[in-house]
């Protein structure tokens, strides 16, 4: 019987997948993708059928899937057989369906648990393996920018009010904010122990 996550996802735009040499592969875990060498990358193959324009993308590693979410309120996810070029990636995408009108923003660090920022003003946390939400939440304020932190215990939302917002991982609990910045939050970025927040303004 196929999942609710199979049923509800199917394919949003135009993703493109760049081919790199394979990495040393840890014991028990998948094969990951070596760090971008811009002077070796060529294009291996193109991901279309999207229902909309793209706005946003992740990869993740430990799930298999490269996701997409498109201005038609759709997120898409394609399954490594895609992205290894085994299968053919158009039209053949999973689907999840939430917000109402455009999903802006994902922050995914690759395990059970996906953030997509709507225009709807909402923050849904998605249950990957389900394909459904789990939370959602009123970003309270147009927000820019979304992130997760790498070990997937806090989300990050920042935009027109000048604040950073902090959210627990997974309950989606409201943390503290962070009032420093005199201008809109365009980006944000967590370090890879997770220990501190990197966020840039106007």
């Amino acid at each position: 019987m196929r999942t609710q996550f199979q049923q509800v996802l199917s394919a949003v735009g135009l993703a493109t997948i760049l081919a790199f040499q394979a990495g040393a592969q840890e014991k028990g875990k998948p094969p990951s993708f070596p760090p971008i060498n811009p002077a070796a990358a060529r294009l291996s193959q193109t991901i279309t059928g999207l229902d909309g324009a793209g706005f946003a993308i992740a990869c993740g590693d430990e799930m298999g899937l490269l996701l997409a979410a498109s201005e038609a309120g759709t997120i898409q996810g394609w399954k490594k057989d895609v992205l290894m070029g085994i299968r053919k990636g158009s039209g053949s995408a999973n689907r999840l369906r939430g917000h109402h009108g455009p999903i802006l923003r994902l922050a995914w660090n690759g395990g059970p648990v996906l953030a997509s920022l709507g225009s709807d003003h909402k923050i849904f946390l998605w249950s990957v393996k389900e394909g459904a939400v789990s939370k959602s939440f009123d970003t309270q304020g147009n927000l820019r920018a979304l992130a997760m932190a790498p070990d997937g215990k806090s989300l990050a939302g920042a935009g027109e009010d000048h604040a950073v917002n902090l959210w627990e991982l997974p309950e989606g609990k409201a943390r503290e904010k962070l009032n420093e910045h005199k201008d809109w939050v365009s980006a944000l970025a967590f370090s890879p122990d997770s220990k501190l927040l990197a966020s840039g303004d106007y």
